[in-house]
């Protein structure tokens, strides 16, 4: 049969995440018109050609057929084996067995019962991913109409149209399904969330153990920090993110992450680094800030990767305290984000 070169490649490259070469799932099987790819904690299909069953070693037969140039390849697929023929040349790879078509069968429903998802959900599952995520806590947890995550150092929350039955995944897991922007219904089976795009892409993502996400406990340390009077509060420029990228040209390392300072004065915020190769300082003007307690002008580190992660630019920021303790907290319409403060 003959195969656009191009076609064939991207519905692997949609695949690719649910490939792991540690765990031995270094599988593409093709069966019952789609191509799938599992591991411990993710499966994809993708939509192919009917009437073709094999399984195949996914990053051999995925280079393979990047080292072709033709637009349009024929390919067999046999028994034991795929034979490629271009113009030019020929390759066969051999067709393996393996264990991994009856793990994904398992996992498979029998039958979808799929629901819309609200529109806000992949928004907020990418403000809750929380980049290079070391804690023990790491993930998304999706409870009712909240999608939240944590490190430790940051607490993310965005609120969502609908209810969704809870389920807590993978930062990794959740970092590859938001690259999968037409995603358009949901469904829940057996400690899996399943996802279906609108050219019919399955995406399932593996719950983690959802009672171990302290969210109550969290929600209620947070709660503990106030807002007082004289604390500064505004609204960050609509430029404040180029104001974060200029300093973290000179940050410092805090427990492996990027860390820059701030410092609340009576015109606003100082944004301010220096490390060996130089430093950097600028103003950012806040309206009202005439009205904060000079108390509070205080200099503080915060991790500059999440707070630029999260696009700031015209969002509202409070510093809350809690008997010296502090956290600012960012926000918009529909998501908050704490950010645990150490005072310098």
């Amino acid at each position: 049969m003959e195969i656009k070169r191009q076609e064939i490649l991207e519905r692997l490259k949609r695949c690719l995440p649910g490939i792991d070469v540690r765990e031995g799932t270094d599988f593409f099987v093709i069966k019952d018109g789609y191509i799938y790819a599992f591991n411990e904690f993710m499966l994809i299909a993708v939509p192919f050609y009917e009437g073709i069953d094999c399984t195949v070693r996914a990053t051999d037969f995925y280079k393979l057929l990047t080292k072709y140039n033709d637009e349009i390849l024929n390919m067999e697929f046999e028994k034991e084996s795929i034979k490629i023929k271009s113009k030019k040349s020929k390759s066969e790879i051999k067709v393996v067995s393996s264990i991994i078509l009856g793990k994904i069968f398992a996992i498979l429903p029998s039958e979808y019962y799929w629901k819309p998802i609200p529109v806000s959900l992949i928004e907020g599952i990418k403000n809750s991913i929380i980049p290079n995520n070391l804690a023990n806590l790491r993930g998304v947890f999706i409870d009712k109409n909240q999608v939240c995550s944590t490190d430790n150092k940051i607490f993310c929350s965005s609120i969502i149209e609908n209810e969704m039955e809870t389920v807590w995944i993978r930062d990794i897991n959740a970092q590859d399904l938001v690259k999968f922007t037409n995603i358009k219904e949901y469904y829940f089976y057996s400690n899996w969330v399943y996802f279906r795009t609108e050219d019919n892409i399955i995406i399932a993502c593996k719950g983690l153990i959802k009672e171990n996400f302290p969210k109550n406990n969290l929600l209620s340390i947070l709660g503990t920090y106030k807002e007082k009077e004289g604390t500064p509060k505004g609204v960050f420029s609509i430029d404040i993110s180029e104001a974060i990228k200029r300093n973290m040209l000179f940050h410092t390392l805090f427990y492996k992450r990027k860390t820059i300072n701030f410092t609340f004065v009576e015109e606003g915020i100082i944004f301010h680094s220096e490390n060996e190769l130089g430093n950097n300082s600028e103003l950012i003007e806040i309206n009202g800030s005439d009205k904060w307690g000079k108390d509070y002008f205080k200099t503080f580190s915060i991790d500059a990767t999440l707070l630029l992660n999260i696009k700031p630019d015209g969002y509202e920021f409070n510093l809350l305290e809690n008997e010296g303790r502090f956290v600012l907290l960012v926000s918009n319409k529909n998501s908050k984000f704490y950010f645990v403060l150490l005072e310098k």
